[in-house]
C-alpha cells in the first residue's frame, strides 16, 4: 500500500514540554496534527543543577539546531520515520513553550540542515515516500521560512532530484550558500540562485563568513579519506564566486565535526592523531596551520566575540581565544552535557539524551 503523500503542516501552536500548556512533562494538546497526535506523547521531566537550565524537551532524536537572536531552531527525527512525522521548532532562549513551525512527512523525508540570519530560517529539505512499487522520487531543496511567521518557501531544489547525499548550509549575513552535489550554490536575499563553484573532488565541511566561502577537498578519494598519507586541501572562493584556492593543507580531518570560519582563520578537528585530536587554525591568508589545543575533542563551537568552545569525551567543556593561550576549563560545563555543541553572546547549549526524547540545554558563558 502506497504511504500517503508528503506535506508541510504549518501551524502556531506552542508545545511545553518540560513545563507549562499541558500534562507534567508533555505537550499541550494540538489536536489533529498531520497523522500525529502529539498530545498523546508523554515526553520526560529534564531537570539540571543550576547553573544549568533546561529549555526544553522535545520527543525523537536531533537532527539539526541553529541559534537565532531570541530562539533555538530545532529539528527532529522521530523514532518512527516511517509513520511519524519530522518536526520543526522554535525554542525561545529566555524560556517558555516552543512552537511547532513546521512538519514533514514522508517515509523518505527529512529536515537535514539549518542555518538563521536576522529575517529568516533556512532549511535542507527531503520530501518522498517509498511504495510498494518501489522508491519515489526525493525532492530535495533549499527552503525558507519568515521568523515573523508565514509559510515555508522552496527557494531552490536540488540538481539532481531523488537524492539527498549530504548537504550543509551555512549563511555569511547577506546569502546563503549550500552545497548541491558537486556545486557551491548561492542565494542572496535580494537576487537569484547562482553557482558559486564546481567542486572537482569529494567535499568534506562547509562554511561562510565575510572572508569567504571554505570547505575541504580530498584530491585523490581513491587513496581513502583525508589523513597524514593523503591530505587535503582547505578552499576557498569569493562568496561572489570566481576560482577556488587552496589556502592550506590538512593532515586529518574529523568530518562529523565540520569547520568553522570567521572573519580571520578557519577552524576543523584534526583526528590523525588517535591519542589526542587537535583543535586547528588556518588563517585565511595562507601560512601554516596550528593548533590550538589537543585532547579528546568530541564538538567544538565558535563564538562571535573571538573565543572557541569545545566539549570532551567526558562532556566537560574547555575554552581557549582564536588568538591562542591556555585552554581554560567551563564551570558548570559538564551539566549541558552533549556534544554537539552551540554557543552565542551570552550562554552555552547542550543536548541530553532521555530515552525516545532530549532535552536542550544552557548555562551562562564565563
Amino acid at each position: 500500500m502506497t504511504r500517503r503523500l508528503c506535506t508541510f503542516v504549518l501551524c502556531a501552536q506552542a508545545v511545553a514540554c518540560g513545563g507549562g500548556g499541558g500534562p507534567a512533562g508533555g505537550p499541550a494538546d494540538l489536536g489533529s496534527f498531520a497523522s500525529n497526535d502529539l498530545s498523546l506523547v508523554m515526553l520526560p521531566v529534564d531537570t539540571c543543577v543550576a547553573p544549568c537550565r533546561s529549555l526544553a524537551t522535545l520527543r525523537g532524536n536531533l537532527e539539526a539546531w541553529a541559534i537565532g537572536a531570541t530562539a533555538m531552531y530545532v529539528a527532529t527525527v522521530p523514532d518512527n520515520p516511517t509513520s511519524d512525522d519530522h518536526h520543526l521548532y522554535a525554542v525561545p532562549l529566555s524560556g517558555g513553550a516552543p512552537t511547532v513551525l513546521a512538519s514533514v512527512s514522508g517515509s523518505e523525508s527529512g529536515i537535514a540542515s539549518l542555518a538563521v540570519d536576522a529575517s529568516s530560517l533556512y532549511a535542507i529539505t527531503g520530501t518522498g515516500n517509498v511504495s510498494s512499487t518501489g522508491a519515489s522520487p526525493i525532492r530535495v531543496a533549499l527552503t525558507s521560512f519568515p521568523l515573523t511567521g508565514g509559510a515555508l518557501t522552496e527557494l531552490a531544489a536540488y540538481s539532481t532530484p531523488g537524492v539527498m547525499g549530504t548537504p550543509a548550509l551555512t549563511g555569511d549575513g547577506t546569502s546563503v550558500f549550500w552545497l548541491d552535489r558537486s556545486l557551491v550554490q548561492r542565494v542572496a536575499h535580494s537576487g537569484p540562485t547562482s553557482v558559486v563553484a564546481v567542486l572537482p573532488t569529494p567535499t568534506f565541511g562547509f562554511a561562510a563568513s565575510a572572508g569567504g566561502v571554505f570547505w575541504i577537498a580530498n584530491p585523490h578519494p581513491d587513496k581513502g579519506g583525508v589523513g597524514p598519507t593523503n591530505p587535503g586541501a582547505l578552499m576557498r572562493v569569493a562568496p561572489s564566486g570566481g576560482a577556488p584556492t587552496s589556502i592550506g593543507v590538512v593532515n586529518g580531518l574529523d568530518v562529523t565535526m565540520g569547520i568553522a570560519a570567521d572573519a580571520e582563520n578557519v577552524y576543523w578537528v584534526d583526528n590523525s592523531s588517535v591519542a589526542a585530536y587537535a583543535l586547528m587554525k588556518q588563517p585565511l591568508a595562507g601560512g601554516t596551520a596550528t593548533a590550538l589545543a589537543k585532547g579528546s575533542i568530541a564538538s567544538f563551537a565558535l563564538a562571535p566575540d573571538g573565543q572557541i568552545y569545545w566539549t570532551d569525551r567526558a562532556m566537560m567543556i574547555q575554552q581557549v581565544a582564536t588568538a591562542g593561550g591556555v585552554p581554560t576549563p567551563v564551570s558548570g560545563g559538564a551539566s549541558i552535557q552533549g556534544p554537539p555543541i552551540r554557543v552565542d553572546a551570552t550562554s552555552l547549549y547542550g543536548i541530553a539524551y532521555l530515552g525516545g526524547a532530549f532535552a536542550i540545554r544552557s548555562i551562562p558563558r564565563p
